[in-house]
């Protein structure tokens, strides 16, 4: 497991609903805790997170979505056309472990309707734009409820995609 991570963001701490969800991850520190309890317990607790980033945003949106990391698989970019890009997620749909896709914003709400609808309503789906920038965002949910987030949302700006 990594244990260092999940930040705690320096002495004003990243929890701001909670003293107790401050304290919380402040206790994890150097713990034996794999990075996904640490990003999972984040996510209960509404805290705000962040990854520290290295050279490639594939490993730090696996690292954000609070997926498994054990196995992932990159698509990279999938084709314009949505024929293709249903036929490339038809074929890795059953891929066991975390299904990592580049997307441009303008598009990333048709992939997630892709998605739905290759692998039903309730594959895991996690959102990461702006990833360590101002703006970072990270959407989750079951396919359908980041579809309902997104279809009220407009952005700019990278994103990745993540589903399993």
């Amino acid at each position: 497991c990594m244990s260092r991570a999940v930040s705690t963001g320096g002495a004003d701490g990243v929890c701001f609903k909670q003293k107790t969800a401050y304290e919380m991850l402040r206790s994890l520190v150097g713990s034996e805790m794999c990075i996904r309890d640490r990003v999972g317990k984040c996510q209960k607790l509404g805290c705000k997170y962040t990854s520290i980033p290295g050279p490639s945003a594939v490993i730090n949106a696996v690292v954000l979505s609070g997926l498994s990391a054990g196995r992932f698989m990159f698509l990279g970019f999938l084709p314009k056309k949505s024929g293709e890009r249903k036929k490339i997620l038809e074929k890795y749909k059953n891929f066991e472990g975390a299904k990592i896709i580049y997307e441009s914003p303008f598009r990333v709400t048709r992939l997630v309707e892709e998605i739905k609808t290759v692998a039903g309503d309730e594959v895991k789906v996690v959102v990461c734009r702006e990833m360590t920038k101002k703006f970072e965002e990270i959407i989750l949910g079951n396919s359908a409820e980041v579809l309902e987030k997104l279809k009220i949302k407009k952005f700019k700006g990278e994103v990745v995609v993540i589903f399993e």
